[in-house]
């Protein structure tokens, strides 16, 4: 092998012509200062196999070269191959550049060898993380890049993949470094596209210029397909297995790319209502039935996969999937949860990890990376802001931020668009915050301080412990997990507190206002939470955030044996009587504290703030999950507000509006 073509560029033509590009290449062409190049290396001589592809261009005329492309654009009009913009509904014709990317065999053997080797360390960090966990526990990989990635998928945990690969496809974004030398610049394990378009690309190229690819002796695509194709089969049960590949509809934006691929593959194309699960396994529909399907190449995002234990918003994928993973009967490309080893978080690790795991370092190096996440990471950048492009970790999920638009809402920050530690910070202590945690427990010290004779000293204790563990310095940078040491110490003294409150404080009318405050505002908290993450458009991971603010995880846990999904979370946190977080349980105690205070009169009328309580308590014993929307939900907290305010004017008027009790007269 002399060359290798390893695809075209896809650009734009201007006024320039193929012929005029190549004289002016083959004419003293020289980089712009600093910049690598592909046609001329680090001596300004001409790089590899591309003097022998300009020199057969160059013994073209200009008509004749222009006759070859007019004739491939005519292909890729007849053939249909086109891609689609996200967004647009509208196909744009696939555009071939006049020059392909040309490789040196010896270059390409370099350059395949380290992209095998970058593989096989993406498959041992994966097969790591959802496996033993060494890396996080030697320290060679921060754990908050791994919980911290949406693309870390619990349910797969512990899992092994069928096929026993993690990975059946690898793909790199690669570039030349300023030395000359290729990098990658990223990672691609989710769902990597492009080689639909390489074999396209391949194709046309072939029919404009078949005597090239014979001359410089062009390294064939079908081993690496067929290698592919058996890639995929193996691990199936079946000795002939059917494979398919799973698409997310003609809209796709590579729909043209999955086509091509399925019909050159021979794969059976399928969307999620193609496919069924039935008796532990995957099944297609067809018009003789259902048949088995053994493999699965999927094009969409793994949290689309399995709306029951992943997405439950998703209509893309097949409810149930996961379990044909776990029992084996199903192998997929690539595995659910590959995704995680796209952040570019992982990239000022990789070199370690490699030594570790594979005994030597990375062959193929990358742009020199920060992770802000570590401390000294973090000074770096913030020293050299200048001088560095940032990006984030990781893609968020959709809904993520949500906690963070949250807390602003409720005044505990200034800015929702705070690095995490510095908003949790502003969250805990902010003194000049009124929702911060440290606002209320001043707050609470004042009006301690009024009851000071009533008030336990075990109880003052405590309310001095909290504000001694939330006082910090506004001018210290607080660590994520030092934040989170001092939350938990926080929530344990507020534990502490409400055990004395409880244990210790008489049942007369103050108990029951005690209790009524903290119903309320426990049940419009509830709803608040509800409304950002356990709305229509919640991700498991927004479900998973919904049931830990509840604290109801180990609840959750042992009634639904599947996956955080929306109905049984919002079932759980909205209308569970027995679950002493939800808001149903709240509003039993509202409505049974508001029996046990003084009435105005004996006719046995309830009072409208009775009233109001036990219509809200009907509603939540007659509703179903399903119908807590948006609406519903904003209606619920709109009403929980109204019996707070019309509790407070019963009870506690202002000036002359006190009421007076009524004695019944004049009845038989």
């Amino acid at each position: 092998m002399e060359a290798a073509l390893a695809g075209s560029r896809a650009r734009a033509e201007g006024p320039e012509g193929p012929r005029e590009r190549v004289a002016r290449w083959s004419a003293g062409y020289r980089p712009a200062p600093g910049r690598p190049d592909e046609f001329l290396g680090p001596d300004g001589a001409p790089r590899g196999a591309w003097p022998r592809l300009l020199d057969r261009l160059g013994g073209l005329t200009e008509p004749e070269i222009m006759a070859r492309f007019v004739a491939a654009e005519r292909h890729i009009r007849d053939a249909g191959i086109s891609f689609r913009i996200a967004g647009d509904q509208r196909e744009h014709p696939w555009p071939l550049g006049c020059l392909p990317l040309v490789i040196e065999g010896a270059e390409w053997a370099a350059l395949s060898a380290g992209i095998v080797q970058r593989a096989e360390l993406m498959e041992a960090i994966l097969a790591d993380v959802y496996g033993e966990g060494r890396l996080v526990a030697d320290g060679l990989l921060p754990a908050a890049i791994v919980a911290g990635t949406p693309e870390f998928l619990h349910p797969l945990q512990g899992v092994a993949p069928p096929g026993g690969h993690y990975l059946k496809l690898y793909a790199a974004d690669l570039g030349r470094g300023p030395d000359g030398r290729w990098q990658v610049l990223a990672d691609r394990t989710q769902a990597p596209s492009g080689l639909g378009w390489a074999l396209e690309n391949r194709m046309v190229l072939a029919r404009t210029f078949p005597d090239f690819f014979q001359d410089l002796h062009v390294e064939r695509l079908p081993a690496f397909f067929q290698a592919f194709r058996d890639g995929l089969a193996l691990g199936a049960e079946r000795a002939d297995p059917r494979i398919c590949l799973l698409t997310s509809g003609p809209y796709s934006s590579t729909y043209v790319e999955q086509a091509a691929l399925a019909r050159y593959l021979g794969l059976m194309l399928v969307e999620g209502d193609d496919l069924v699960m039935r008796d532990g396994g995957l099944h297609v529909r067809t018009v003789s039935g259902l048949k088995r399907a053994d493999a699965l190449w999927r094009r969409i995002d793994a949290d689309f996969l399995d709306p029951l234990e992943l997405n439950p918003a998703s209509r893309l994928g097949v409810p149930g999937i996961l379990d044909a993973l776990r029992n084996g009967s199903l192998v997929m490309a690539n595995m659910p949860g590959a995704g995680l080893v796209e952040s570019a978080a992982l990239a000022p690790y990789l070199d370690g990890i490699a030594r570790r795991v594979l005994g030597e370092p990375l062959r193929l190096g990358h742009p020199r990376t920060w992770w802000c996440g570590d401390l000294e990471g973090l000074a770096h950048a913030r020293a050299n802001l200048d001088s560095l492009t940032l990006r984030p970790a990781a893609t968020p999920q959709r809904g993520a931020g949500r906690d963070a638009i949250l807390l602003h809402e409720w005044g505990a920050t200034g800015a929702a668009a705070l690095p995490t530690a510095r908003l949790a910070q502003e969250a805990l202590a902010g003194r000049e915050r009124p929702g911060s945690a440290r606002s209320h427990i001043l707050a609470a010290r004042r009006n301690a301080a009024a009851l000071r004779a009533r008030l336990s000293g075990e109880a003052w204790r405590v309310l001095a412990d909290l504000n001694e563990f939330l006082s910090l310095d506004p001018e210290r940078a607080f660590t994520e997990s030092q934040l989170a040491g001092r939350a938990e110490r926080a929530l344990s003294q507020l534990a502490a507190l409400a055990g004395l409150t409880h244990e210790n404080m008489s049942r007369a009318e103050g108990w029951h206002f005690i209790e009524l405050g903290r119903r309320i505002e426990r049940a419009i908290n509830t709803g608040a939470f509800a409304l950002a993450f356990a709305n229509d458009e919640a991700t498991p991971g927004c479900l998973g955030v919904m049931l830990s603010l509840c604290d109801s995880q180990i609840s959750y846990g042992r009634r639904y044996l599947q996956g955080a999904a929306l109905d049984p979370v919002r079932d759980m946190v909205l209308l569970d009587p027995y679950n002493p977080r939800s808001i149903a349980f709240q509003a039993e105690a509202i409505t049974r504290h508001l029996a046990d205070l003084p009435a105005l009169a004996a006719d046995g009328i309830p009072e409208p703030q009775c009233r109001l309580a036990t219509r809200i308590l009907s509603e939540l014993r007659s509703g179903e999950a399903a119908d807590f929307d948006a609406v519903r939900l904003t209606a619920l907290a709109t009403d929980l507000e109204r019996l707070a305010d019309g509790i407070a004017a019963r009870y506690f008027p202002a000036g002359p509006n006190a009421l007076r009790p009524e004695k019944l007269t004049g009845l038989a």
